[in-house]
C-alpha cells in the first residue's frame, strides 16, 4: 500500500502524526495534519528544504514522461525515506504502471483526459485533483471511485487569503467525495490551516517556491502545532445548564 496512504488512514483514525520523519528525528510533539511539500521538477532548493523539514510526502509538479526515471532517481538520493509522488494533468494505465514500477508512490491527477483503466492499478495511490466548481452529481461520483483520497485545488484563490464563500464550497467538496482530504494550500497563507483543519483535512500540500521555501516550511508546521485539541465543527451551540432539584416554579399544580 501506498505510503501516503497508510498516513493519511492512521489520521482518519485519531492516531495523529508525531513531528518529523525518520528515525533520526526527535518525535516530542503530535500533529493532528500531515505536511506535504508540492515543488517544481529541477527545484533542488526546494527540495532541499522538503528533506531537511521531515515533510510527510512530496509531491512533484511539471515532471515530463521522458525525465520521471531520472526525477525518481534524484529523490531517491534525497530523500530516501519519503514517500514521494508526481502531478499530472492526466494520466493512462501505462503511466500508472511506470511510475509504481520506479517507485513512486502515489499520483495525484485530474479527471478530465485520465483513462479510466489508471485507476485499476492497485500498487500505487492515487490522488485525485478536484476543484470547487465540480457538480453535486460528479461529486456522488467520486464515493464510488477506486481512488485513495482527492486533493482540494486552490485552496486561498493563489496568493490571496481563503474567503467564507471559498471556505463553504470546499465545505461541499469535504462532505460529498468520502475520501481521505488533502488540501493544496500556496506557502504564507498559514491562517487558513485551521479552517482547513476544522473542514476535516487531513493533509496539507504546502506549494513551494523559490521565495524561501524553508520558511514557508517552517510557519506551516508552527501553524499545525497551534492548532485546537479538537477540531471546531459549525452548526453546535453549547447551552448552559443550570442546578435544578424540585418542581419548576411555574408548574401547574396536579388536578385533584
Amino acid at each position: 500500500m501506498s505510503k501516503l496512504v497508510e498516513r493519511l488512514e492512521r489520521m482518519s483514525e485519531g492516531g495523529g502524526q508525531s513531528l518529523g520523519f525518520g528515525a533520526a528525528v526527535n518525535r516530542v510533539k503530535t500533529l493532528p495534519m500531515l505536511l506535504i511539500a508540492t515543488l517544481s521538477e529541477g527545484d533542488a532548493r526546494a527540495a532541499a528544504a522538503a528533506a531537511a523539514a521531515g515533510v510527510d510526502a512530496v509531491i512533484v509538479s511539471g515532471v515530463s514522461p521522458q525525465k520521471m526515471q531520472q526525477v525518481a532517481d534524484k529523490l531517491k538520493k534525497a530523500m530516501p525515506d519519503i514517500p514521494w509522488g508526481v502531478s499530472l494533468d492526466s494520466v493512462t494505465r501505462d503511466d500508472m504502471e511506470r511510475l509504481a514500477g520506479i517507485g513512486c508512490d502515489f499520483v495525484v491527477f485530474s479527471a478530465a483526459g485520465s483513462q479510466a483503466s489508471a485507476l485499476n492499478v492497485e500498487k500505487i495511490g492515487k490522488v485525485l485533483r478536484i476543484d470547487p466548481s465540480l457538480d453535486d452529481n460528479l461529486l456522488r461520483g467520486v464515493n464510488r471511485l477506486p481512488v485513495d483520497a482527492v486533493l482540494l485545488h486552490d485552496t486561498g484563490g493563489g496568493e490571496a487569503a481563503l474567503t467564507v464563500e471559498q471556505l463553504m464550497a470546499y465545505e461541499r467538496l469535504a462532505a460529498g467525495s468520502g475520501k481521505h482530504l488533502v488540501a493544496a494550500m500556496s506557502s504564507g497563507l498559514v491562517d487558513d490551516m485551521e479552517s482547513l483543519w476544522g473542514l476535516g483535512v487531513q493533509a496539507v500540500a504546502v506549494v513551494l517556491g523559490a521565495d524561501d521555501p524553508e520558511k514557508a516550511l517552517s510557519q506551516a508546521r508552527e501553524a499545525m502545532e497551534k492548532l485546537p485539541a479538537k477540531r471546531r465543527r459549525p452548526g453546535k451551540r453549547r447551552v448552559a445548564s443550570l442546578p435544578f432539584s424540585g418542581n419548576a416554579p411555574d408548574a401547574a399544580p396536579p388536578e385533584e
